[in-house]
């Protein structure tokens, strides 16, 4: 993966996203919390089950593709809560956790379209409304926040190193600083 052509949201965007997903509703804003704090794809969405989430331990199972590993993550409480108000609004019992309006699994294609509608409404530059950007923007997020890339790796349920490490090489405000130490410290040329 080259880092010159990696899409990421800013922190603000994310939370612009979220604002406006927040207002007009409840499913679609768990689904873009979930899609985001989890690094989730697009056809990772339809695969989540109401029985991967467990309220009592505040986890989520979290099904992978394309030879990701999958897990149980915690959730926070933003995200329990989320998830409890659209699952209170519900009136069924179906298995899928983010129903279509044809009570099925959300499809692909479906997250794609909604992430592009509310990414215009949040006023998300074009070349970033696509749902794959969830993914890469919690990576870089997590590495500015001086998370350990091998705990990054983890998170994302990368098998090779090599998938995560590239969100190193885009903005690593923790490697910047300690550059800058090192240099001020007199101890390089």
């Amino acid at each position: 993966m080259d880092p010159k052509k990696i899409k990421y949201l800013t922190v603000e965007e994310a939370r612009a996203l979220h604002r406006e997903a927040r207002k007009r509703s409840r499913r679609d804003f768990a689904l873009f919390l979930i899609a985001y704090r989890h690094g989730l794809r697009a056809s990772e969405i339809g695969l989540l089950r109401r029985e991967d989430v467990n309220f009592k331990t505040n986890r989520i199972r979290i099904h992978r593709l394309k030879g990701s590993l999958g897990g149980e993550h915690p959730l926070e409480a933003d995200e329990a809560r989320a998830l409890r108000s659209y699952l209170r609004e519900r009136k069924d019992e179906l298995p899928p956790l983010f129903l279509s309006r044809k009570k099925g699994p959300l499809s692909r294609f479906a997250v794609d379209e909604l992430m592009k509608a509310y990414c215009a409404k949040a006023k998300i530059p074009s070349d970033r409304r696509y749902f794959h950007v969830l993914k890469h923007s919690i990576a870089v997020h997590l590495v500015n926040a001086g998370v350990e890339v091998l705990t990054v790796r983890d998170w994302l349920g990368h098998k090779s190193i090599n998938n995560t490490l590239v969100y190193a090489q885009l903005l690593n405000p923790k490697r910047d600083a300690e550059m800058s130490r090192v240099f001020r410290s007199k101890q390089t040329a």
